[in-house]
This record gives C-alpha cells, structure tokens and sequence, in this order.
C-alpha cells in the first residue's frame, strides 16, 4: 500500500490532541503498524495485544479502559461509540488528495515488455504487471493492484476499484447494515494481489481491500460478469462461473467450483473441494469435498 498524506494539523485540532501526529498510512488491527490511522470493533477486541508492538498511531476505539497503559502512553487515543464511521470521517475530511498529474502519467508501475496490452485500457499508479500477461480492451487497473506472470484479464473488467463497505451518519453504534441517515462509502486502500496463471473473465468487477489486500491466488478461473468484492480471498484453482456475486471477505477454499447465479453471504468461508450449484445461496461456512443448492442452501452431498 502506498502512504497516505494526512492534514495532521487539522486531525490535532479536531480532537484536541496535545502532542504532535504525523500520520502516514492506515492499519487494521490484524496487521497493525506505527504513525497509521486504526479503528477497533468491540468483536476485535480479542486482539489487543497485537497494539503493544506499534507508537504514535491513532486508535478510535469506544472503551478506552481496555487499553493497557503501555499503548495508550505509545499512542493517540479517540473515543467513539461507532468507530468505523469515525475512522470514514476521518479519511472523508483530512486526507490530502495528490496531485493528478500521477494519475495521467503514472509512477511506480511496472510493465514488462512481454506484457500484451489491447487498445483502450487504462493503468494507474502502483500497479505492478508480471511477465507473458495479456490485458484486454477497455481494461481499467486501479492503484496498488499486483498481477502474476501468465495471467489474463478479460475485455472491460474492473481491477481494484472500491468496493461498497458503508456506514450512516446518524449510526450511533456500529451496526452490519446501517439503516439510518446518509450513506457514507469507505475509502479503499488495500489494493488487490492475483497470482500466476490466472485467467479472468469479460466484464469482471474486482473490489480493492479495504486495508488489507483482496487475494485471488495461482490457477484461478473466472466466467464473465463475476463480482468478487472486498478483501475475498480466492485460493489455488477456484472456478467462478457467470455471474457469480462474492461478498465482501469471503474466502474460497482450494478447487472449489462456484456455479452460475450463485450469491455468497460476506465473511463466509467455503471449503475446499466444494460445488456450489445453479442460483444457490450461501450464508453460513462449508465443509471441505460437499455439494451445495438451493436458496438458502442445503448440503446435499459430502464427499471422502
């Protein structure tokens, strides 16, 4: 991910803190790291421990009292009863916009020469290409998108553009889905990784992680018109078949098929091996070698 440039000054007043910031990226509690921009949800709070290792950040947090001393010493604290819309507030009113001039001439891209690239597609910035790839027209790579060598990118598909995390501002309390006031969309900074010879679809839409990466691992296949949202995980030979919608954070377990139509619950974990069929729905983890159909599905074979 690249840094971030905050209007630190403005974040000092805002919060009346007493010291100096200087914050330059973003972190998430499963990866946290110094000088960053972090929220926690009370379902996090289990990892803590992991905020002793960093200094100088900027935790929204609604408990302070959980904290050990030793990171509220080490850091700036900001209290919230809904932290990730605090945290979206944050990224909404003080991050600096760069200058244009990078996304029409873009810096920090690398782009082999066997690199085979149709009429028509645009690359931003941070964007690294791997060997023998070929990008078909009307192609759009957003920043901090990584493709392995052998890979393909179907006509018009979208990589790495923000996915559709929102919370509202008259939320009080962070809640899954938010029902009251203006919708407000996260910003998306983590970018996406795809692995060696994949091949992707026409007219694919492939959201950027939020703070960590969307992943789509070695020898994974999709159909046209697939939506693999926010910070999926798609591991080594997953096939996704037309029309597929992946929610934000699922994870898809090794050789497992996705069928046509079929819709994925966010956060839900598929095993490996699985047959998800025609139209069906997902909304809770599967095992490893079964078949699911239906809406909402039902196990309908287990494999050895």
């Amino acid at each position: 991910m690249s840094s971030i440039i905050f209007n630190n000054e403005g974040i000092k007043l805002k919060y009346k803190l007493k010291k100096n910031l200087r914050l330059n990226n973003i972190s998430s509690i499963k990866n946290p790291k110094n000088n960053s921009l972090i929220f926690l949800l009370k379902s996090e709070y289990k990892n803590i421990h992991k905020l002793k290792a960093i200094n100088k950040s900027l935790i929204i947090i609604e408990d302070f009292k959980i904290l050990p001393s030793n990171i509220k010493k080490n850091n700036f604290l900001v209290k919230s009863r809904n932290p990730k819309m605090e945290f979206m507030k944050i990224l909404k009113d003080f991050e600096l916009i760069q200058s244009t001039d990078k996304i029409l001439n873009p810096i920090n891209s690398k782009i082999p020469k066997s690199v085979k690239i149709e009429p028509f597609v645009f690359i931003d910035h941070n964007v690294e290409i791997g060997k023998n790839c070929v990008i078909k027209s009307g192609v759009k790579i957003y920043q901090n998108v990584k493709i392995g060598n052998n890979t393909t990118v179907g006509p018009n598909s979208v990589i790495g553009y923000k996915g559709f995390g929102i919370d509202r501002d008259k939320e009080n309390m962070h809640k899954k889905i938010p029902l009251h006031g203006k919708p407000l969309k996260m910003k998306h900074y983590g970018g996406v990784q795809i692995g060696k010879n994949v091949d992707i679809g026409a007219f694919n839409t492939i959201a950027s992680g939020t703070i960590s990466k969307t992943v789509l691992s070695d020898y994974v296949v999709t159909d046209d018109h697939v939506h693999i949202a926010h910070n999926c995980n798609i591991k080594k030979g997953v096939a996704i078949t037309a029309s597929a919608q992946l929610s934000g954070g699922v994870e898809i377990g090794e050789n497992s098929w996705i069928g046509p139509n079929s819709s994925i619950m966010q956060k839900v974990k598929i095993g490996k091996k699985n047959i998800v069929g025609l139209s069906t729905v997902i909304f809770r983890d599967t095992e490893n070698n079964t078949t699911w159909l239906g809406n909402p599905a039902r196990k309908v074979f287990k494999g050895k």
